[in-house]
C-alpha cells in the first residue's frame, strides 16, 4: 500500500514538472504539392511570404501525377496548396476539392494586376486557382534558311489552311544537287510529344474550342486540312540530326520552342531567327495555344492561415513589381511593366528533391538575388503582353491513344478504306470514349 502511494505521489510530481516545462509551439508551415521540380521555384513570391511571415516555412512535396490525383480524389490530401496545369485545377475545382478564392481572399473580382486569363480558370463565378506561371507556345522561324529557299514568312495571324499551303512547298532542294535539303519541321506520321502542337494535337484543341462539332462545314474543312498535313512529306524524321549549317545537309524551317516566354523572344535570345505563333482556327477568334499553371488551395488544407498567406504573397507589391529570371526564362503573370529583374544565373536556388529527403524541399529564407534593370523596352513588353493576351489554354489534355486512333482513321479515309462519313463517325466515337466523359 505504501509502495502504491509512493508511485502515485511520484507520478504526480513528474506530471507537475512536465506541465511546468515550456511547450515549444509547432512552426507554422504551408505545404505545397507539385509534380515537377520546376513548380517548386517562385523566389519573389517566397521571399514576400517570408517577409510577412518570418516564423513560417514553405515546404514543397513532390508527387507523381497519378499519386497526386489519387490522394485528392480519395480525400486524403495532406497538403495545403497544389500547383498544377490550369485544366487540372478546373477539374478539381468543379468536383468540389478546392476553395473558391474569391470569398477566401476577399476578392470582389479577378485581380486587376494579373494577366487576364479568367476565361480559362474561372468557373461559374468561382475562382479555384491563381495563375503562378503562364507559358506561350511558339515556333522559331529560320529567316536565312527561308530566304535561301525562296519561301516567305507567313503573315500572322495565320490559319491551318495557310500551314497546309506552306507544307506543300516543302521539302525542297535549295542547292539543286538532287537531294531534298529543307523540310518544314521535325516530326513523324504518327503522333509524338514533339509534334503535339503541329498535327492532331491541334485537332483536339479544335474540339475544345467547338465541343461536339463533328458535322459542320467548318469541321469538314478542318478535317480535310489536318488530313492533308498528316500525309504531307514536309516533315523531317525525328531521328535525323540537324547540323548548324543549312547548306551542308538537311534542315528544318520551323522548330518547336514549346512553352516559352514571349519576353525572351522579344529580347532576341534565340539568335538569328524570329518567333512565329502557331496557326489559329478562325481569323475572327484569334487564340494562340499556350498553357498556364495555377496555385490552388485544398478545402481540407491543414494549415489554412499559412496557405492564405502564400496566396496573399502572390498578390503582394513585391511580386507584382518584379520579374524573376532563372536560366534565361522570364516568368511573368502580371500585366504591368516590372520595375526590376531578380536573376539567378547560376541556378543556386534550384530545388532539389533528394532521394533520402522523402521528396520534400524546404525553401530557405534570407536569400540574396542579383537585381538588374529590366532589359526590355516598353514597346517590347507591350508587344509580348499583347501576344500573351491571346493565350488559349486547352481545357483538357489527352494522350497517345487518342492521337494514334484518329491518325489511323484519317489514313484509312485517305487510302479509301473508309468513307468520309464512316471516318467521322469513328473519330466521334473515339473522342467520346477517350475524351468526352
Amino acid at each position: 500500500m505504501k509502495r502504491c502511494s509512493r508511485c502515485i505521489i511520484m507520478a504526480g510530481i513528474i506530471g507537475l514538472i512536465l506541465i511546468s516545462l515550456p511547450v515549444q509551439a509547432e512552426k507554422s508551415r504551408v505545404v505545397i504539392a507539385v509534380t515537377n521540380s520546376g513548380d517548386a521555384m517562385h523566389p519573389v513570391i517566397e521571399e514576400a511570404f517570408y517577409k510577412a511571415n518570418p516564423e513560417s516555412e514553405i515546404i514543397y512535396s513532390l508527387y507523381p501525377q497519378d499519386q497526386l490525383k489519387t490522394m485528392i480524389l480519395a480525400g486524403k490530401a495532406d497538403f495545403d496548396l497544389c500547383i498544377q496545369p490550369i485544366e487540372q485545377i478546373n477539374v478539381y475545382g468543379k468536383d468540389g476539392y478546392l476553395e473558391d478564392l474569391y470569398p477566401l481572399m476577399g476578392l470582389a473580382q479577378w485581380p486587376e494586376n494579373l494577366l487576364d486569363i479568367r476565361r480559362e480558370i474561372e468557373l461559374n463565378g468561382s475562382l479555384y486557382g491563381m495563375p503562378i506561371a503562364v507559358y506561350q507556345t511558339a515556333w522559331s522561324w529560320k529567316d536565312a534558311l527561308a530566304q535561301a529557299a525562296g519561301i516567305a514568312k507567313p503573315a500572322v495571324p495565320w490559319n491551318w489552311g495557310d500551314y497546309k499551303a506552306l507544307s506543300n512547298q516543302l521539302p525542297t532542294d535549295i542547292n539543286m544537287d538532287g537531294t531534298m535539303d529543307v523540310y518544314l519541321m521535325y516530326g513523324a506520321k504518327t503522333q509524338d510529344n514533339a509534334l503535339s502542337n503541329v498535327q492532331l494535337g491541334n485537332l483536339y484543341d479544335y474540339f475544345s474550342a467547338y465541343p461536339g462539332d463533328f458535322t459542320s462545314d467548318r469541321f469538314l474543312k478542318q478535317l480535310d486540312i489536318f488530313t492533308g498535313i498528316v500525309v504531307a512529306p514536309s516533315l523531317l524524321s525525328q531521328d535525323t540530326a540537324t547540323p548548324p549549317l543549312f547548306n551542308e545537309s538537311t534542315a528544318v524551317l520551323i522548330s518547336n520552342l514549346g512553352a516559352i516566354s514571349p519576353l525572351s523572344l522579344m529580347a532576341g535570345e534565340y539568335g538569328e531567327q524570329s518567333f512565329l505563333p502557331p496557326p489559329i482556327f478562325e481569323a475572327d477568334n484569334v487564340f494562340y495555344l499556350g498553357g498556364a499553371s495555377a496555385c490552388a488551395m485544398m478545402r481540407t488544407a491543414p494549415h489554412r492561415e499559412a496557405a492564405k498567406a502564400f496566396l496573399a504573397a502572390m498578390l503582394s507589391p513585391e511580386a507584382m513589381s518584379t520579374a524573376y529570371r532563372e536560366k534565361e526564362m522570364v516568368d511573368l503573370v502580371y500585366k504591368q511593366m516590372p520595375g526590376s529583374l531578380w536573376s539567378d544565373m547560376y541556378g543556386v536556388f534550384q530545388p532539389s528533391f533528394e532521394e533520402g529527403s522523402g521528396n520534400i524541399y524546404v525553401v530557405p529564407r534570407g536569400r540574396t538575388f542579383q537585381v538588374e534593370d529590366f532589359p526590355y523596352t516598353k514597346e517590347q513588353f507591350d508587344t509580348a503582353q499583347n501576344f500573351r493576351n491571346k493565350l488559349k489554354v486547352p481545357s483538357s489534355s489527352v494522350g497517345r491513344p487518342f492521337y494514334d486512333a484518329v491518325v489511323n482513321r484519317l489514313v484509312q479515309w485517305k487510302n479509301g478504306a473508309l468513307t468520309l462519313d464512316a471516318a467521322i463517325k469513328s473519330i466521334q466515337e473515339v473522342y467520346l470514349m477517350i475524351v468526352g466523359e
